[in-house]
């Protein structure tokens, strides 16, 4: 299935920090459409990126598919990788477990589902890229895939690794 991107940038591989420089409402990540005149619009006086969709595994946006104990797995294996867990104390002093559970509190618990889990975690961490390369080394998931509530009838495809798409036409418009 072929999906679409709009950019003022010509480029070859989609780059981890520009993500967000057009919104993250529904997710972070590299932002597609089914809807080639949505992505049209956003690449107004530059490229239309066809891509090829690969995506495998959506987190969902309606409910929680991460389960706690997955997510608890996760968070010790991605403190290991960017000291994620000093955002909410100091384990060497406080101990893995009560830490952990400060964790657990803050973003499991006061999330909605895995978009709202993942997005905090994103934003606390600072590293998109390590924080989804995990998650999907760990668990699986790939993308985000929603309906919108702008731009009329469209899904919107949002990939959070490279792997999800395939670029198979830039078009300058």
């Amino acid at each position: 299935m072929h999906v679409y991107h709009g950019s003022p940038a010509k480029f070859e591989v989609f780059d981890y920090t520009k993500v967000g420089t057009q919104g993250t409402t529904e997710g972070k990540g590299f932002y597609f459409t089914d809807a080639k005149r949505i992505a049209e619009g956003y690449g107004a006086n530059g490229y239309l990126y066809t891509v090829e969709w690969l995506g495998k595994k959506s987190l969902s946006s309606d409910a929680f598919t991460i389960t706690p104990e997955q997510f608890r797995k996760y968070l010790i294996e991605l403190d290991k990788k960017t000291d994620y867990l000093s955002n909410y104390g100091e384990v060497d002093f406080e101990g893995l477990e009560r830490v952990l559970s400060y964790a657990m509190e803050g973003d499991y618990e006061s999330s909605e589902n895995d978009v709202d889990l993942i997005s905090g975690v994103i934003n606390a961490s600072g590293d998109i890229h390590t924080t989804v390369t995990l998650l999907h080394k760990m668990f699986g998931y790939d993308s985000i895939i929603t309906g919108a509530e702008w731009g009329g009838e469209q899904t919107i495809y949002i990939a959070l690794i490279h792997d999800a798409f395939r670029i198979v036409d830039v078009t300058k418009l």
